[in-house]
């Protein structure tokens, strides 16, 4: 017994660094008890399941926002970064030629692997890039071109059956992607 002790105490002291933090230590009646804090442990509850068709659904989607909420943390980045520059930018035509330079680097840089998305991914992406921004995608591409942009993107998502104009819902419809995302990336808490 005392074998087992002292190996499960070395299997935690060798943990320690990458999980807790060693506080001090206590002592009770002689013994001498390490106290230690324990980094936060979060329980969420596993979106339910009852078929084969409910698991592969639940496994696709996590799957999907695996792939695309990257992008969506990219796009948040990003337009915090715009709204810093354009804060510090008086003349207008200097934001135009800021908006376009920051245009075409981001064009150059996702446009590939944003034409690999599939339908379900892209609507995904719209989605979690209003969570993200707490703004429409519409609504972001009418404040940093204009509206006739955005209504022709938006009218070119709308033949494909998407909504640019789309407020994500948390609590509504969109519950099931907001359990897997706080799944999936715990630090995502809204």
């Amino acid at each position: 017994m005392r074998f087992w002790f002292l190996a499960f105490f070395m299997a935690v002291t060798w943990a320690l660094p990458a999980q807790v933090a060693l506080r001090g230590e206590i002592t009770v009646a002689g013994d001498t008890i390490p106290v230690m804090q324990l980094r936060e442990v979060r329980i969420v509850q596993r979106m339910p399941w009852r078929t084969r068709r409910m698991l592969a659904r639940r496994n696709r989607l996590y799957r999907n926002i695996r792939i695309v909420m990257p992008y969506a943390r990219a796009v948040a980045g990003v337009v915090r970064q715009l709204n810093a520059a354009l804060d510090t930018i008086e003349n207008p035509l200097q934001r135009r030629q800021y908006l376009r330079h920051m245009e075409k680097d981001l064009w150059a840089q996702y446009e590939k692997p944003l034409k690999r998305l599939t339908y379900s991914q892209g609507k995904l992406l719209i989605k979690l890039i209003s969570r993200e921004t707490n703004n429409s995608v519409y609504r972001l591409i009418k404040e940093y071109k204009n509206t006739g942009t955005a209504l022709f993107w938006g009218g070119l998502a709308r033949l494909f059956g998407m909504n640019l104009n789309y407020h994500y819902d948390p609590r509504g419809k969109d519950a099931a992607i907001e359990q897997a995302v706080q799944y999936l990336y715990p630090e995502a808490r809204r």
